[in-house]
């Protein structure tokens, strides 16, 4: 519609005969019709603002994207709603602007704004001053930083595992000397053997504490590429059950293993390793049940993916510690190495899988592991210093 069509309409008004008024207005009613069908497609959230910033129109997808009211009350000020943009500042430069935005409510989003002045010669309505335009680009912002973090990981993970490995040959040669200290000191008299003894042993555990951090380290880290064998999960829980049998019997805890009958529950997995996941996930529980209860694993279809539940009633995480027990070198056990999950995580994520942790203190914890059907395709890179043994 020509812009200043309604006001060439009203000057004119009174020189039509009232079937070119009805005429004219079905085709305003036709035209406007149209554009709202038009505004109300559009996944954009648009605003139109007054001079004083007062929404006087908002489509479907701001309602949805834009912590907004339903309904939207009279002269309702954006300000009000969204409350980390400099709306006095951009209103008075009457220029167009643009912003990415966090809003919370009523989803965690990111948001691209511009903001768009409506210009005179083709405003008619005295309260249409700006046009403000949302688009949600949260999965892009999201993937970004993905991207950059898994690059600082990778950096981060050279890093560390050049420095492991530098700090094995000293290490060795530490070994070496404290065997020969030994020895030595086993032909000094008594008395003096006596005194060297306690402090030859603490040097000794010290030396193997250092040792298994560092292999831990090492395996926590360093890539490896799954040997994949078409085996039934339930099977292969089961078997690891039994690995730790009794343990399990001689703290009264009980197991169960839980699938539908219905449903394929083979898939492609390095035994090793996933048994090894398996392992460590019914070892973290024992550690969560000091006075018995029971470990329920649970194996369903979902879609392409076999998802894999290991649910205890133990004495759980507190909320605050939930984000940290994937870090390494997290632990709430006396001797534990912080990275037990790590490990997990990794072999998981090398199947192709994900892991995801619930947790409530004094109820329990739920480890739950989604893993591809069939083969995954794993592409572990050649010349990565860390593929090297």
């Amino acid at each position: 519609m020509n812009p200043t069509f309604l006001g060439k309409l009203v000057e004119r008004i009174e020189h039509l005969d009232s079937s070119e008024v009805q005429a004219t207005l079905s085709r305003l009613v036709r035209e406007n019709g149209f554009l709202e069908v038009v505004f109300q497609s559009l996944k954009e959230g648009v605003l139109v603002l007054s001079p004083e910033g007062e929404i006087t129109y908002r489509n479907d997808a701001a309602m949805v994207l834009l912590p907004l009211p339903e309904p939207l009350p009279e002269k309702a000020l954006v300000s009000r709603y969204l409350k980390d943009i400099e709306w006095d500042t951009l209103l008075a430069r009457k220029q167009a602007a643009n912003r990415v935005i966090e809003i919370s409510y009523p989803a965690a989003r990111y948001l691209e704004f511009n903001l768009l002045p409506v210009e005179p010669e083709i405003n008619e309505h005295p309260d249409m001053a700006f046009v403000a335009i949302f688009h949600d680009i949260t999965q892009q912002t999201t993937r970004a930083r993905e991207v950059m973090e898994s690059e600082r990981v990778h950096l981060m993970t050279l890093l560390s595992a050049g420095v492991a490995h530098e700090l094995g040959n000293p290490l060795n040669n530490l070994n070496i000397h404290l065997q020969l200290m030994e020895r030595e000191a086993m032909k000094c008299p008594s008395a003096i053997k006596a005194r060297l003894q306690g402090s030859l042993e603490t040097l000794s555990e010290e030396l193997n504490r250092m040792d298994t951090i560092i292999r831990e380290f090492l395996k926590a880290i360093r890539p490896t590429r799954p040997d994949f064998n078409l085996v039934d999960i339930r099977l292969l829980i089961v078997d690891t059950f039994k690995l730790l049998e009794r343990e399990l019997d001689d703290r009264a805890i009980k197991t169960e293993v839980s699938a539908k009958a219905e449903d394929e529950l083979a898939t492609a997995v390095d035994v090793g390793q996933m048994k090894q996941v398996f392992y460590n996930l019914i070892k973290n529980s024992l550690h969560a049940l000091p006075n018995g209860g029971t470990i329920l694993a649970e194996i369903k279809r979902e879609g392409d993916l076999l998802r894999i539940d290991f649910r205890d009633d133990g004495i759980g995480i507190e909320l605050e510690d939930i984000s940290k027990v994937m870090q390494p070198y997290y632990t709430t056990k006396e001797k534990g190495s912080g990275l037990g999950l790590m490990i997990i995580q990794r072999i998981v994520s090398e199947h192709g899988g994900r892991i995801e942790l619930e947790s409530e203190k004094g109820i329990g914890t739920t480890v739950r592991i989604y893993l591809p059907l069939g083969v995954p395709q794993i592409h572990l890179l050649k010349d990565s210093p860390l593929n090297a043994e």
